[in-house]
């Protein structure tokens, strides 16, 4: 399970609880990122990242496995099903970024003018990036805020810096170029009022791999592993069940 931008690997404890035993669930911290390390490395493109997380599975002795991420997690996620096609049993995309959809979203004209606006300096900031994130405003208590903003605060600058070689990486179109060669059965999961990635670009990626399904969530923001974790969940299952009962 693959976290998105800002995030780290506690962002699917309540989603990976939706899962029986029978499942190893694994949920590192992707570099830049949590207590991953944040000052080894200078490229963090999607691709980059992708090829350090297959080194990372590697040592630990996972061979195939069925793969999730969220927003840059997708990204990234959707990289390692490219760069490993023959170990990727599955792959789900929660909102991946990526591809750029038929319309903009609320935050697309911001990135296009040079703002990094899921980079935080302030409270109002903070409170602006939340409300992105969900149609239902999360309750977060003052401290838990307040803890939000200091993270956003200690990381900025390299923060910055991995969210513009992410914005780079999708204005360059070379994902999109290569999405017809995904080997492994996809669901494209996306929120329908999604104010960072619109709704658009689940076509995008439904239309480009060949064996697709999309799963379009009603009143749903961008994280619906927090918003509508059963449908997801239940979703994902269908498919990881599906792919291992053709290998």
């Amino acid at each position: 399970m693959v976290h998105g931008f800002g995030a780290d690997k506690d962002t699917w404890v309540g989603y990976g609880r939706m899962f029986d035993r029978s499942f190893r669930i694994v949920c590192p911290d992707l570099p830049g990122f949590g207590d991953a390390t944040d000052t080894a490395f200078e490229d963090f493109s999607p691709r980059a990242q992708a090829l350090r997380l297959l080194t990372f599975l590697d040592r630990c002795e996972i061979d195939e496995f069925h793969i999730v991420g969220s927003s840059m997690g997708g990204f990234i996620a959707t990289w390692a099903a490219l760069e490993a096609p023959d170990r990727a049993r599955s792959l789900t995309l929660m909102n991946a970024a990526g591809v750029s959809g038929a319309e903009p979203s609320r935050m697309q004209p911001l990135v296009e003018a040079g703002e990094s606006p899921l980079v935080a300096t302030n409270v109002e900031e903070l409170n602006s990036v939340l409300s992105m994130l969900s149609v239902r405003q999360m309750w977060l208590p003052k401290f838990v805020r307040q803890h939000l903003l200091n993270n956003y605060l200690r990381h900025g600058v390299l923060w910055r810096k991995i969210f513009d070689q992410l914005v780079k990486a999708q204005q360059s179109d070379r994902l999109k170029d290569q999405l017809q060669s995904i080997k492994a059965p996809t669901l494209v999961v996306w929120g329908d009022q999604d104010e960072i990635l619109h709704v658009s670009c689940a076509e995008v990626f439904a239309q480009r791999i060949p064996d697709s399904r999309q799963l379009i969530l009603k009143n749903v923001g961008h994280i619906p592993m927090f918003e509508a974790p059963l449908k997801t969940s239940e979703a994902q299952l269908q498919l990881m069940r599906e792919a291992a009962a053709t290998s």
